[in-house]
């Protein structure tokens, strides 16, 4: 038998106690893990969207170098913020404008649909993506001018949410929800020749009910111009919706109100924003016509605040040196803790309102944003675990993003959009991308 030398057992035993190092005491890589399972920390790679509502106008300039604008297509933008603020479009023909684009899930599968509300040949529509594409049907097609405006919440307290839709003519409100394969559509409010602008939904008494909220107005006139509305609420009552009217604005009207804990005391006020009035004729006895002589005012831009604690009161907690606001919105803004209001105005830019001290405080965001801000949402846009605010500019033609760091910070992530306007925004996993990528790496 023959012997093995002792360099051949060195040899081994060196190996052995190598590989043995190797294998308890070297630094491994983790496993390799699904790059969309959800991890404490990590921001999943498909994130949530921005959906906005759009309308594409042809624009041209007549002899008097008025600007005049041809509504074409409605359009959603999908925008993805997550890659580098990719836009993908959905076009809707039949329509002129789409006004609002709400996320929810309202036949309760689990994934999130795109509702939403058109302009001309009013409806609403319903659309989720099936392999990769957009596929939709008509939820509510009603004879009037347009389907101005909609929300999602649970007003019945059933447990599951329905869509509340507000129209231009005949001032129709009316409860969406979904049965079985059908829809049913309940009308809770109509009065001829109104136009309701917006609906919100909140629980403002702290009872655990929600209630939904409206703001219908005389049909639309030249800015300025007294056009007289109304606040109205709409509450469950175990068999049907209770009809309150909260305000009676006389000779102004609210286009835009938002609902949310303001004041920072637990429970939810509602906010209106009250069209200022411009004079008939300036100083010099010029007629004022917009766009020719200076708008000066009569009254200017209020900003209500009603309370539901017991009874309903109001009160004004800013004027504004404007005549209208298109845009408001409750939350952390600055991210330290407490609420604020944002407000988009006309010619006097973006701004915010908030408690201090004891008093209401006003200061501008941005001065240079102007026109037409339809939108502004308070929103962690990037992932990053703190509030932005996202606005829009029509006049502009573009969406800015600030982020609070001792002084506000812009900056434009969507430019050369002056032939759009961009009516209202929503944000959300509406592709449910996200949920899906969670769901395959759990």
């Amino acid at each position: 038998m023959k012997m093995i030398d002792a360099a051949t057992v060195l040899f081994v035993v060196v190996l052995v106690v190598a590989a043995f190092f190797v294998y308890f005491y070297e630094p491994k890589m983790p496993l390799p893990r699904d790059r969309n399972e959800s991890v404490l920390g990590m921001v999943p790679e498909a994130g949530n969207e921005l959906v906005m509502a759009m309308s594409r106008f042809e624009i041209t300039i007549d002899k008097n170098g008025k600007q005049l604008y041809k509504a074409g297509d409605a359009q959603i933008w999908i925008v993805h913020p997550d890659e580098n603020w990719r836009i993908e479009r959905l076009i809707i023909s039949d329509s002129n404008v789409a006004h609002k684009g709400e996320i929810g899930d309202l036949d309760r599968d689990g994934l999130n649909e795109l509702y939403v509300a058109c302009g001309q040949n009013a409806s609403l529509k319903v659309y989720k993506k099936v392999n990769g594409t957009w596929a939709g049907e008509v939820v509510w097609k009603p004879p009037f001018i347009r389907v101005r405006d909609i929300e999602t919440g649970d007003v019945n307290t059933d447990g599951w949410p329905e869509l509340v839709a507000g129209t231009h003519k005949d001032g129709v409100v009316a409860v969406v929800k979904k049965s079985g394969d059908s829809w049913d559509i309940t009308e809770v409010d109509r009065a001829e020749n109104i136009y309701v602008h917006e609906v919100e939904i909140s629980d403002t008494d702290g009872d655990g009910i929600n209630e939904f909220f409206s703001n219908p107005t005389a049909p639309n006139i030249r800015k300025g111009m007294p056009q007289p509305g109304f606040i109205v609420m709409h509450k469950w009552n175990g068999s049907g919706y209770q009809r309150v009217l909260v305000d009676d604005l006389n000779y102004t009207h609210a286009k835009e109100i938002v609902t949310g804990d303001l004041d920072n005391d637990g429970k939810n006020e509602l906010i209106a924003a009250l069209w200022g009035i411009a004079k008939e004729t300036n100083e010099s006895g010029q007629k004022i016509q917009e766009g020719k002589v200076k708008v000066e005012l009569e009254i200017p831009l209020k900003i209500k605040m009603y309370d539901f604690d017991n009874c309903i009161q109001g009160k004004i907690i800013a004027e504004i040196n404007d005549i209208k606001a298109r845009s408001l919105k409750i939350g952390d803004a600055d991210n330290d803790g407490l609420n604020e209001l944002i407000i988009g105005t006309d010619t006097e830019g973006l701004q915010i309102v908030r408690m201090a001290d004891g008093s209401w405080e006003r200061r501008i965001i941005d001065a240079n944003l102007t026109g037409n801000i339809h939108e502004v949402m308070i929103i962690d846009v990037d992932s990053d675990g703190q509030n932005e605010i996202v606005a829009n500019s029509d006049k502009q033609g573009i969406v800015n993003v600030y982020e609070w760091d001792g002084q506000w910070k812009a900056r434009t992530v969507i430019s050369g959009i002056e032939d759009y306007w961009i009516w209202a925004m929503d944000f959300g996993d509406v592709d449910n991308e996200q949920l899906l990528h969670i769901s395959k790496g759990s």
